[in-house]
């Protein structure tokens, strides 16, 4: 038996409090939702789409709902999927970098791409590409750089979070064309590249598009390049936004983050304020309302605790820690009782944190550090040996070519000349390498022979 509108309200009613039911069923189509630490933002996303599919009748097709972090998708889906089931198979879920990426593998070929072949670097790839094109203009010498790293980084943090060229005047601009060059000859982008590609998409596959919901994750920590996506899809395709966040949580201003964003246009907002505390003990939101309040930028919003005191103590600062007195601290701690699922330690950067494994490891102190089973595989001999790997795979891999072009004693001109040729034969690379057979070339092609040939036996 179909359920009805009132029994459907009813169900939400039960998991809301007063000020996150107003965010829920408000009939605004442009809203900012000022959610507090621990204040259920992420119920308020997963019930307003409840409400918009089982009462609304909004097809699932019709909801695109954007997050900060992979995880933050699959967790939001997860609740999702709990909450209407089935339905939410259909609603477009992921980070603006994971949507905009899945638009450029469907419609890559109108802005020049070819999208069943699209390669995404990362930052180690990234740099790596950039100090072989400087190296190939003459900017940099071994470890000199003639316009400075910081003028290069700065200009591409530019482009990458406002979709600002720089000007042919510019020391790096040489550089930057010839990124795009390579990156267009690999048929890839850089992860930056993906949303600049994605603005120049948006506007030509608009007809497609059918979301007419627009869901907002962490808006404070949204750059400028990505509130002009998150807008402009609203503003073409006549879809409603919901954003969720809170200025006084951001903490990415040094990606290119602009929170103040949210202050500039929140007179285009409706603003909802949900500000009940689920998450921290009394003494945790004191000690937080108490710092939060000298924010000079902020909206206003007061957390209140909703939890009881659990008789602990809220904060307490500690001067003079290295390591070492950590690591003992921790230990004490332990040994007095405390459950080990109930301490977390956070760093600004992971080599404090790996400092601090060895002191535990040397106390005898079981722990989980978060990252340690990437440690290997990020190092770039790794990278080195899996590039062999992925030519074995898929040999119109450039990038991967360009990474053991060292190892196969391929000079920067003669490196130059394979470009060249592969341009002229529309052929990747390697394949050109393979076919001019250079010299010294017999004893690998005897190795990716018999690779090759293994690989069809295993098949």
């Amino acid at each position: 038996m179909e359920r009805s509108a009132t029994d459907i309200t009813n169900d939400i009613d039960i998991a809301l409090d007063d000020q996150q039911k107003q965010a829920v069923y408000t009939e605004s189509k442009k809203v900012l939702c000022l959610a507090g630490a621990g204040s259920g933002k992420t119920r308020v996303i997963v019930e307003r789409i409840a409400y918009l599919v089982e009462k609304k009748k909004v097809s699932p097709y019709e909801i695109l709902a954007l997050t900060f972090t992979r995880k933050a998708a699959g967790e939001l889906r997860r609740r999702i999927e709990e909450r209407i089931e089935k339905r939410a198979y259909h609603i477009e879920i992921g980070t603006i970098h994971a949507v905009g990426l899945k638009l450029l593998h469907r419609f890559g070929d109108l802005i020049g791409m070819r999208p069943e072949r699209i390669t995404v670097y990362g930052g180690w790839e990234e740099e790596y590409l950039i100090k072989e094109i400087a190296g190939d203009l003459g900017l940099l010498k071994g470890k000199s750089w003639k316009v400075p790293k910081k003028t290069i980084n700065d200009m591409l943090n530019e482009y990458y979070s406002k979709g600002d060229e720089p000007k042919e005047d510019h020391p790096g601009y040489p550089l930057f064309r010839e990124l795009l060059t390579r990156c267009r000859e690999n048929n890839s982008v850089t992860y930056g590249m993906i949303l600049t590609s994605l603005m120049a998409l948006v506007p030509i596959v608009k007809q497609y598009l059918k979301w007419k919901y627009v869901f907002l994750d962490e808006a404070q920590d949204t750059d400028p390049l990505q509130w002009w996506i998150v807008e402009e899809f609203p503003r073409i395709l006549g879809a409603s936004l919901f954003a969720v966040g809170d200025i006084d949580q951001s903490i990415y201003r040094f990606r290119g983050a602009v929170p103040e964003y949210l202050l500039k246009m929140q007179h285009t907002f409706d603003i909802y304020r949900i500000e009940n505390n689920y998450r921290s003990v009394p003494s945790i939101v004191s000690a937080s309302n108490t710092l939060i309040k000298n924010n000079q930028e902020r909206l206003p919003k007061t957390m209140r605790a909703t939890r009881k005191s659990l008789g602990v103590p809220g904060v307490e600062i500690e001067e003079g820690f290295d390591s070492s007195i950590m690591a003992s601290y921790i230990k004490r701690t332990l040994d007095n009782g405390v459950n080990p699922k109930d301490i977390t330690v956070l760093s600004r950067i992971h080599i404090l944190l790996n400092k601090l494994s060895q002191e535990l490891e040397s106390l005898g102190v079981p722990h989980v550090k978060i990252g340690r089973k990437t440690e290997l595989t990020n190092s770039e001999e790794f990278r080195r040996f899996h590039a062999f790997l992925k030519l074995l795979v898929n040999p119109y891999d450039n990038f991967a070519f360009l990474l053991i072009r060292p190892f196969l004693g391929i000079t920067r001109a003669a490196y130059n000349e394979i470009r060249l040729k592969a341009s002229q034969e529309s052929k990747s690379h390697f394949q050109v390498y393979l076919n001019h057979e250079p010299i010294g070339w017999t004893e690998w092609k005897d190795f990716f022979e018999i690779q090759k040939r293994g690989r069809m036996e295993f098949r």
